[in-house]
């Protein structure tokens, strides 16, 4: 289950990439192609980098389950109830419905506050992973913040290494 977790907390973080890149405006031979009316002859448009990334994902059926995203509210990119017509808001909301649809899944995610960031003990996402982790919860699948945050509870055990799904590849173009 870690794993299957694990394998979306990439996805969820590699369609963003990809996402503004859109497609080319519709043309008058897309519109009639849509409609039946043009010739067959039309060339396929090519798959978006988005599209192309996730066909390279593995098909699974999670059956409806929900994806909880525990992040600091100083990350934005996971939770987007609608379009707005906003460049990152909408491609947030692009991927999360993507990401949805492909695996029959509901992705939800709680930000969490920065509150005494500097000392480290009011850090609300740390004290929470923390408490679950004491007892046996899994609230969240997925935990988001600034490693230099995350370092307390990294060292106490409670995350899984990436490094460890078979599928990664990390000397991919979109990782840093």
């Amino acid at each position: 289950m870690r794993k299957i977790v694990l394998f979306l907390l990439i996805a969820a973080m590699l369609v963003p990439l990809a996402a503004c890149g859109g497609g080319p405006a519709k043309t008058p031979a897309d519109t009639a192609a849509a409609s039946g009316t043009a010739a067959d002859t039309a060339p396929e448009q090519p798959k978006t980098e988005a599209q192309l990334r996730l066909d390279s994902l593995p098909e699974r059926d999670f059956g409806g389950g929900e994806l909880h995203i525990a992040s600091a509210t100083q990350f934005g990119e996971f939770d987007r109830e609608q379009a707005k017509g906003e460049l990152f808001n909408d491609a947030v909301y692009d991927r999360n419905a993507m990401l949805e649809e492909k695996y029959n899944i509901t992705i939800t995610s709680e930000p969490f506050s920065q509150t005494d960031a500097i000392g480290g003990s009011g850090r609300q996402l740390e004290n929470r992973l923390r408490e679950d982790a004491m007892a046996g919860d899994c609230t969240y699948q997925i935990a988001v913040d600034a490693p230099y945050f995350m370092y307390g509870t990294a060292t106490d055990g409670i995350y899984r290494s990436l490094t460890t799904l078979p599928w990664l590849d990390l000397s991919a173009s979109y990782w840093d």
